[in-house]
């Protein structure tokens, strides 16, 4: 699948309508790896099976969809709501403007005014059970998840795979699973469909749209420099990062790769 994520500037950015119809013209049976493909993710194979890793692209601005026109616009007029937060504590001392108040909170340290402003993010090509490490942040994160295994898309997900050495073992597994679920008699029951597609292994692929104010992932990207944590969790969230600080660089600092 050709991808829809378009840089605007160094952001990536993806119209998120366009997106949504785009996925409607597909074969059910296609939706899923059709989704991960327009979400930018890259696969190691022709049909999209599996999957290389995390894209992440911004989908909107408090939770105004993503235009071209308005991207400059949305990002000055956070920066103004953030200032604006601090514009009636001791911080305005001087009487400055939003626009000359900003950076001077910002280089005291007082981040907490960026939770004024919130980013909406589409996470596409992590694992199943990678997504569960973003599901127990939810109190920091609004995630809005594809059904995991209940729905016809489902039958034959894609499967995230980190390096080429993997690919054949993880072919081997995938596609025993295949044959095996393959000789089943048909059925119609959700209940039945869930519980064969939960036979597949959690490193199947998934996305995800996050929603969270600015200061609330820049709590979540930290986790970013946590060992403890998984490496492909590690890998989304500094994608995640990245994206960010394509618009505020002074608030999520590039990762160094």
């Amino acid at each position: 699948m050709t991808s829809k994520v378009e840089v605007i500037g160094s952001t990536p950015t993806l119209d998120i309508a366009d997106f949504f119809e785009a996925i409607a013209r597909e074969p059910r049976a296609n939706k899923l790896g059709a989704a991960l493909g327009f979400a930018g993710c890259a696969s190691w194979d022709d049909e999209g099976r599996y999957i290389c890793g995390p894209s992440v692209s911004l989908v909107g601005i408090g939770g105004v969809p993503i235009s071209p026109e308005l991207l400059a616009l949305y990002q000055d007029g956070g920066r103004n709501m953030m200032a604006a937060s601090a514009g009636m504590s001791y911080l305005n001392s001087g009487n400055k403007p939003l626009d000359a108040l900003y950076p001077s909170v910002i280089a005291r340290g007082h981040h907490s005014i960026a939770h004024t402003t919130t980013a909406n993010l589409l996470v596409a090509g992590v694992s199943s059970g990678v997504e569960n490490e973003f599901n127990s942040q939810r109190d920091v994160v609004h995630l809005s998840r594809v059904t995991n295994a209940r729905t016809g898309i489902q039958d034959r997900p894609p499967i995230v795979v980190p390096s080429a050495d993997l690919l054949p073992i993880t072919r081997h597994i995938v596609e025993a699973t295949d044959d095996a679920l393959a000789t089943l008699p048909a059925s119609t029951s959700l209940d039945e469909r869930e519980e064969r597609n939960l036979l597949y292994p959690s490193a199947k692929a998934t996305l995800f749209l996050a929603t969270a104010s600015l200061r609330n992932f820049q709590k979540l990207v930290a986790q970013a420099h946590d060992d403890g944590k998984e490496k492909e969790y590690q890998t989304a969230l500094s994608a995640i990062n990245d994206c960010l600080s394509s618009l505020w660089p002074e608030l999520f600092t590039q990762e160094e790769r």
